[in-house]
């Protein structure tokens, strides 16, 4: 039974310690926008300037597409034979699609915050035949700054823009009435009788919750069975 008892115990105790911990790691690393493809607005900077690359003119659209929780951007590459790499954040760019007879082609990228300017690099081999005589080859150190103002996140339920901000305001306005109303409606009565409030609704936790249990459960009756043979 010792030996038992010292093998269940840190096995279940490691499992109450980890399995909150992985989910947390989960829900931080998921998107904070809501799942659907958005026209994603950006520019391409100097490295360290609030001025726009001369490789700007390589890249002329973007979309944000958010599955499962991931933040994929897609990028419209123009004179695609003339940029030959491109990194964000540490990502290489790869090819989705191609157009061969208009040169462009699609790239993509996946990133986990488009916050703030993300550092970049642009490859970009000009041939003598376009900019005589030598043409160029050249690498740009570059900053992307991505626009998300009007992209619907998590907690905003889906709105954005300075329209939804009113709607939130207005929603919180009926909250605090709401909060006022149950507030005098839990006031004691005349005889002295406190109403009956609903049951709180059962956080996201209980699932988690039941399996420890059952887990605990399962592994106390199997050491019970095995002392008492």
């Amino acid at each position: 039974m010792n030996k038992l008892t010292k093998f269940f115990i840190p096995v279940l105790l490691a499992i109450l310690v980890l399995l909150p911990v992985t989910q947390a790691d989960q829900v931080a690393a998921a998107s904070k926008y809501e799942e659907g493809e958005y026209d994603l607005s950006f520019n391409v900077l100097k490295n360290g300037s609030s001025e726009t690359s001369a490789a700007a003119e390589y890249l002329s659209s973007a979309k944000l597409i958010v599955k499962d929780g991931t933040n994929t951007v897609q990028m419209n590459v123009s004179n695609s034979s003339m940029l030959k790499s491109l990194t964000i954040d540490g990502v290489t760019a790869n090819t989705v699609s191609s157009n061969e007879a208009d040169d462009t082609r699609v790239v993509q990228f996946t990133a986990s915050n488009l916050d703030g300017n993300l550092n970049g690099t642009m490859h970009v081999v000009v041939p003598a035949e376009v900019l005589p005589p030598n043409g160029y080859d050249e690498e740009y150190n570059v900053q992307f700054s991505f626009n998300t103002a009007d992209i619907p996140t998590q907690s905003s339920g889906g709105e954005a823009g300075d329209e939804k901000q009113d709607e939130k305001q207005d929603e919180k306005q009926d909250e605090k009435q709401d909060e006022k109303q149950d507030e005098s409606e839990t006031e004691e009565d005349g005889n002295g009788v406190v109403p009956s409030e609903d049951n709180p609704k059962t956080g996201d936790t209980a699932p988690v919750l039941l399996f420890t249990i059952v887990l605990l459960a399962s592994g106390f009756i199997l050491i019970r069975k095995v002392a008492f043979k």
